[in-house]
């Protein structure tokens, strides 16, 4: 069943409604949209894709009609470019917005980076420097491809979480997941790994080869060459933790050396960082704090929602997530009126 919101967007994309309601929003406020994507991929059978589906952000086909959109109805820029609006140093566009990745993957080099360069469009790409340049596979991908491949029967994961039952239905795999997922996301990053370490050992399904081409991290020279064609780096920390529970020697390891790495591998300043997870219980005023600290001029949360110019949170700016299932209607009124359809 198509939901309310969703059509709503068409009814609004298809009567030519939303094109001039967006443009009385916009000149009544002046604000900035932050798009957040994790992978571009073309899954094809969702039940085959062997690595966490929820982080593919959109094929290749519909992420180049989104950044032609983006291109032709907005003013894309980069947070240097904002801190220089920011500061007086320039004014804003008429319509600014901006492009980000989280994570790392090398799909955003493969199948991103040429579409945005072909369309001039800047965009931020925040990363996890840990995998960065390695043959490790992403914590949270290792996770769901040890629980897809799992043999069918119950096994216990010690977390809160207790035992999940394991059939060969996908989508109660997929669900399982999820819910491992919030337990491992609340563990230091080595309890973390001791716990897929046990749990690889007795599933007996390996991924410590090199990660498949559907779940490969970038390396430095495509990096670089990002880099060099105007893409925008920032971290997204060394291992991913949630930095709320963090102690202090660890919270100021993940912001230092995260942007240590990135600054020295590329040559140019890091004034920003993506927080890992980014929700409400992610980040407080104490990692606000150590994050201006270790030299950081804006941060990133996960948390849906526009942000004004005259009052822009810094260090808990706001993003509007892409998915794989985003329609294109829903695209357009998600960036239109943001206050709707977040």
């Amino acid at each position: 069943m198509i939901d309310k919101k969703r059509m709503l967007a068409r009814c609004l994309v298809s009567g030519r409604v939303l094109s001039p309601l967006a443009r009385i929003r916009s000149a009544c406020r002046a604000d900035i949209p932050i798009l957040a994507y994790h992978r571009i991929w073309d899954i094809g059978d969702e039940d085959r894709f062997p690595f966490d589906v929820e982080l593919v952000s959109a094929g290749v086909a519909d992420f180049r009609w989104q950044m032609e959109y983006v291109r032709q109805n907005f003013d894309p820029i980069t947070f240097a470019t904002l801190l220089e609006i920011v500061d007086g140093e320039i004014p804003a566009p008429a319509r600014p917005i901006i492009i980000t990745f989280d994570d790392g993957f090398e799909d955003n080099y493969q199948h991103a980076f040429p579409i945005l360069n072909a369309l001039d469009v800047p965009a931020t790409v925040f990363l996890s420097t840990g995998y960065i340049g390695s043959d490790v596979t992403f914590w949270y991908d290792r996770l769901a491809y040890l629980l897809l491949r799992a043999p069918q029967g119950e096994f216990a994961i010690q977390t809160r979480a207790g035992k999940f039952q394991f059939t060969n239905d996908v989508k109660t795999r997929r669900k399982a997941i999820r819910s491992v997922l919030r337990e491992l996301k609340l563990m230091p990053n080595h309890r973390r790994l001791e716990v897929l370490d046990n749990l690889e050992i007795g599933l007996g399904q390996g991924c410590g080869e090199p990660p498949a081409p559907e779940s490969r991290p970038m390396n430095w020279n495509q990096v670089r060459e990002m880099a060099s064609a105007g893409i925008e780096f920032g971290s997204h920390t060394v291992t991913h933790p949630i930095l709320a529970n963090l102690n202090d020697d660890e919270l100021r390891f993940e912001l230092t050396e995260s942007r240590r790495t990135i600054e020295e591998q590329i040559g140019k300043p890091v004034s920003v960082i993506s927080y890992p997870v980014g929700g409400r219980t992610a980040f407080n005023e104490h990692v606000h704090e150590a994050v201006k600290l270790a030299g950081y001029r804006l941060g990133l949360s996960y948390m849906p929602g526009s942000n004004p110019l005259r009052r822009l949170d810094h260090f808990g700016l706001r993003r509007q997530h892409v998915e794989r299932y985003t329609e294109r209607p829903y695209f357009a009124a998600m960036l239109g009126l943001p206050e709707v359809f977040q």
